[in-house]
């Protein structure tokens, strides 16, 4: 097997198509491949593992995933999540008792590794530790236990366990509508091919199908679902959401160790960074600007966005001026990290071409919201697992961790009932029960941390205050962790199984109960009389 380095892309072979389903125009009567037990709607991240661990505890489980966009075969090319305690114990489900066998279809994937936790580690990045700073000084840091990894390889590695488990996916077929009261799901699929219509007009002809679904249709499609929306037009549930605050983009620079490429027209003598760079820690500038080094070596600079921003920052257009405004903004924002992710180890002053600059122009303004439903069960036989229960906010770093700990309870639930021949009533009703306070716990996590990149200076100062203080009593011994430390930070390993997120936010309030008003009131009596800058 030709296996590149950790790190880098790998690939896929595409297996043989699963069965056709009948287009409901045709007039064909064997409707047989029409109806699943299960249906997963969103091949991501918690919808792959939801197939896989039903498929492992009960191979003869009629499955069928169904998936809007093309069958991804090359994996490196999206954008870095951090898997910390949480994912990885829900990931680590699949390598318990009876696992497949890995099936010799991959290339530079380390599918030489044997469990799924050893294949994360080979394609990923282990994080050491996360540090909060505030004009390049850290006001917060802690060790960490995560693997930082593209978000489209971990999802390779998932579409590989569900090929060992020749699990049905139906790509290109878009949820079209759902019909609640006859259990049905309607798709498009999009390009369809047959043999009697010339293959110009076949690109351009979508056909629509439907399938009926026995057991459970679980929604995992994402921050703006089409299952949950569906439930709600009927009215099945409420959804709460708000924006994230905040839009993010962001841009790319070669790892300075191995980089010695020179501007072709000027020299950089900037002096080299007081704080030193570590590719094993991730970097958070305040509210500005999150920092970390990719699994290939490559260093991402997210930068935050709000109604305030210049214009420049929001620009498709590389121009000279454009370039030269984002130079001298990033060196706001941070003079160690734009200056030290250009320097190489010695601490000698290097230069890149305004490539880098102006990559960060092409690259899109990305946003998204943050959900919360009145119920998870929308109906006796739709679940709501991942973005589409309980979407959050890249700052909160639980987005795709909660999404596959929802993915195991789900498939743990469904697994039991199955075993009790249980209705799925009581699969899903269990399934709310169990996740929706943990869900809203969650969106309550989201929202606090939405204040701290977005919300008004009083908010961002009496965070920081709390912050600070609670690190000082952490040094004295006299508080053991704060509910960061229990989700990234080392301290998880110590615990069997993730702490609720009901549990750490009880945590959080009772730590910041009386430190917040302080907190408050130092703004409004010392900072605001120090300079009114903040006002």
């Amino acid at each position: 097997m030709n296996t590149a380095a950790a790190g880098q892309r790998f690939t896929l072979k595409v297996p043989d198509p699963p069965p056709p389903l009948v287009i409901d125009t045709d007039h064909n009567n064997n409707t047989n491949n029409n109806s699943t037990s299960v249906a997963i709607i969103g091949a991501g991240p918690s919808g792959l593992l939801t197939a896989c661990l039903l498929k492992k505890q009960n191979p003869t489980l009629d499955v069928k995933v169904f998936e809007m966009r093309d069958r991804p075969t090359s994996f490196y090319g999206s954008f870095p999540v951090v898997l910390n305690k949480r994912g990885l114990t829900a990931l680590q489900h699949l390598d318990a008792a009876a696992a497949p066998p890995t099936r010799n279809n991959t290339t530079g994937n380390g599918a030489e590794a044997s469990t799924m936790l050893e294949k994360l580690r080979y394609c990923g990045r282990i994080v050491d530790g996360i540090e909060i700073l505030s004009q390049d000084k850290v006001v917060a840091m802690a060790d960490t236990y995560g693997i930082c990894i593209m978000r489209d390889q971990l999802v390779g590695l998932l579409l590989e366990a569900a090929d060992a488990f020749a699990i049905p996916i139906y790509w290109q077929h878009k949820l079209l509508a759902l019909d609640l009261d006859h259990r049905s799901a309607s798709f498009t699929q999009q390009p369809y091919h047959d043999a009697e219509t010339p293959a110009v007009e076949n690109n351009t002809k979508t056909k629509t199908l439907t399938v009926s679904v026995t057991q459970i249709l679980i929604g995992s499609d994402g921050n703006y679902s089409r299952v949950r929306r569906e439930c709600e037009k009927h009215k099945r549930l409420t959804v709460q959401d708000w924006s994230w605050g905040i839009s993010m983009r962001y841009l790319l620079a070669s790892d300075p160790t191995t980089t010695t490429t020179t501007n072709s027209t000027t020299q950089d003598t900037t002096p080299p960074p007081a704080h030193p760079i570590d590719g094993g820690i991730h970097y958070v500038l305040g509210s500005d600007a999150y920092v970390c080094q990719q699994p290939d070596g490559d260093w991402s600079m997210s930068l935050s966005l709000n109604e305030h921003s210049d214009d420049f920052l929001l620009s498709n257009d590389p121009t000279p001026d454009n370039v030269a405004k984002l130079k001298a903004f990033c060196h706001t924002v941070s003079h160690s990290f734009t200056n030290g992710l250009l320097s190489d180890t010695t601490g000698n002053t290097i230069t890149t071409t305004d490539e880098v600059y102006a990559s960060f122009f092409r690259n899109r303004v990305f946003n998204g919201s943050i959900i919360k439903c009145s119920t998870l069960a929308p109906t006796d036989w739709i679940a709501l697992i991942g973005d589409a229960a309980h979407a959050v906010a890249p700052f909160t770093g639980e987005g795709v961790n909660s999404a596959l700990e929802s993915a195991r309870i789900l498939s743990t639930v469904m697994t039991e009932d199955n075993r009790q021949h249980n209705h799925s009533r009581t699969t899903t009703h269990e399934y709310d029960m169990l996740r929706r306070p943990d869900a809203h716990a969650l969106c309550a996590y989201a929202l606090r941390n939405r204040k701290l990149v977005a919300g008004t200076p009083a908010q961002k100062c009496t965070n920081t205050f709390g912050t600070i203080v609670l690190g000082l009593l952490k040094k004295l011994g006299w508080v053991t962790a704060v509910p960061q430390d229990l989700m990234l930070g080392a301290k998880a390993q110590e615990y069997d199984q993730p702490i609720p997120y009901t549990q750490l936010m009880a945590l959080d309030h009772a730590q910041r109960w009386c430190l917040d008003p302080v907190g408050t009131c130092c703004f409004y009596t010392i900072c605001c009389t120090c300079c009114g800058r903040c006002n």
